[in-house]
């Protein structure tokens, strides 16, 4: 067998593997797409009336309001995603393994080392409620 049929078998034997690959990535890629699709924003509305001064804890997410500001924060801690559903000495404390942060979600103590995540919201005054985009 010569250099040049030598040559020609190896390119055909590479585009005849990336070929039996394709329909893998394909595959992965629409895999990828829906699951990018499904995490997608939830709207949550919650009524003015239920939201305190200070800090007050509403399902998935935790609302701080100082005056007209109010910071919408998750309530899944971000070492493990406990639920912090605690507040103590100006603290949010997660009930797991002892994470605290301030009312702004920066992390005091670990173990988490990530914020909380912060959601954006809008106030609908008619309606009398807050909107906020929240993750499924």
């Amino acid at each position: 067998m010569n250099r040049v049929e030598k040559k020609d078998r190896r390119a055909f034997l590479k585009s005849l593997g990336l070929i039996m690959v394709l329909p893998f990535f394909y595959a992965w890629y629409s895999v990828i797409k829906v699951k990018l699709r499904q995490e997608s924003y939830e709207t949550i509305k919650i009524p003015l009336g239920s939201i305190t001064e200070g800090i007050s804890f509403h399902n998935e997410i935790i609302i701080r309001k100082k005056g007209d500001e109010i910071r919408v924060l998750s309530s899944r801690c971000t070492h493990l995603g406990c639920k912090i559903s605690e507040f103590h000495d100006g603290k949010l404390i997660c009930p797991c393994h002892g994470s605290v942060y301030t009312t702004d979600g920066e992390v005091i103590k670990g173990p988490a080392t990530k914020p909380l995540q912060n959601f954006s919201h809008d106030l609908d005054e008619i309606e009398g409620v807050l909107i906020v985009k929240s993750n499924n």
